[in-house]
């Protein structure tokens, strides 16, 4: 069976990308790792992700999938773009993740609601400096004004998290099976006694010390910690 991971950003999918993903032997990975993706890997991620239904390709799907692996593992998939708001229909990109690697199970890391805020804000405020540093000049606006942008307002900035989870779940539990669909918290990631690092080492099949060893340094949080 396959794997498919759906994000959610800001959950820790770079370090299960670089340190997991990347490294298992279990799974044919195709998807992002060291922030790079294989040839051809960003035009299936981008055709499932944001392409409109009326432009979308299937048989171009297929092709790319077939192009990427064509050994005898299952295959591991994994990008954030597949569970943010505002690319294609997210009820779409499920039914295609299902179509191109069924059967298949989901995983799905979410983070509280409030760190989350707390987390996408600051990105906001650390992607201003850069184009502030690089000439390009970009004002920085207030948290709430942040927040009324993405949250308060019906047509907004695309590409931002849903905080409600439960919607997102139930989708993928209609469209894989409830028995496929498999949710931990960020919050555990670090706890190597959790049911995180249990539940990583049965999905990819590798031991569990392993799992815990490199589980224990998380990527992409060095910013945050400055902010």
């Amino acid at each position: 069976m396959n794997l498919v991971h759906i994000g959610l950003p800001k959950a820790g999918s770079t370090t299960l990308q670089n340190r997991l993903f990347a490294e298992q032997n279990y799974f044919a990975y195709i998807g992002k790792s060291a922030s790079s993706y294989p040839s051809q890997c960003r035009e299936l991620v981008n055709r499932i992700s944001f392409q409109d239904s009326l432009a979308y390709d299937q048989a171009r799907a297929e092709s790319l999938v077939v192009q990427l692996y064509q050994g005898s593992k299952p295959l591991l998939m994994s990008d954030e773009n597949f569970s943010i708001e505002g690319a294609a229909d997210r009820r779409l990109v499920a039914e295609r993740l299902h179509h191109l690697f069924k059967p298949a199970k989901v995983l799905l890391i979410v983070r509280a609601q409030l760190a989350m805020v707390q987390s996408m804000y600051l990105n906001h405020v650390r992607a201003t400096y850069l184009k502030n540093v690089s000439g390009l000049g970009r004002r920085t606006i207030t948290f709430s004004n942040w927040l009324e942008e993405n949250y308060g307002n019906e047509v907004f900035f695309p590409n931002r998290v849903a905080l409600n989870y439960e919607p997102l779940v139930s989708n993928y539990e209609r469209v894989f099976g409830a028995d496929n669909v498999i949710v931990l918290p960020f919050e555990m990631i670090r706890d190597e006694n959790s049911i995180f690092a249990a539940s990583i080492a049965d999905l990819l099949h590798m031991p569990l010390s392993t799992v815990r060893a490199r589980l224990k340094t998380i990527d992409n949080q060095r910013a945050s910690e400055r902010h």
